[in-house]
């Protein structure tokens, strides 16, 4: 009233357990005060922020736990692509195979972690 602005907050109201959005207008004969439930709202947008904070923890881990051990296996796949010994080509054929995966899961990692950098920075 003393600055005569207009004033917009959100407020909880413990008697009701409601949220509510509060426009208060002053002027020369009084006050008007409007108020709108908005506890679906609220509500909504909470469960959607905690479903984005499991989907950020889970792609940390995947992009962080997961490759620590991925980083060791695509050493030991670089060791046995590298390494000069006499195997059978069945067993280098599976040996490939096992290097081909390794790469692969790598490549996936890496595409979550640059997802979960590209939500991070919006």
């Amino acid at each position: 009233m003393k600055t005569g602005q207009s004033r917009y907050f959100q407020a909880y109201y413990e008697g009701t357990r409601s949220w509510f959005d509060v426009g208060a207008f002053p002027s020369a004969t009084g006050l008007s005060i409007f108020f709108r439930d908005i506890t679906e709202q609220v509500s909504y947008v909470s469960s959607i922020e905690q479903y984005n904070k499991t989907l950020k923890d889970i792609a940390w881990s995947q992009s962080h736990e997961v490759r620590a051990p991925l980083a060791r296996l695509l050493g030991l796949a670089a060791l046995i692509k590298d390494t000069e010994i006499n195997i059978s080509a069945e067993l280098q054929e599976i040996l490939d195979m096992i290097v081909d995966a390794v790469h692969d899961l790598d490549a996936i990692v890496k595409k979550i972690n640059q997802k979960h950098r590209s939500t991070k920075d919006r």
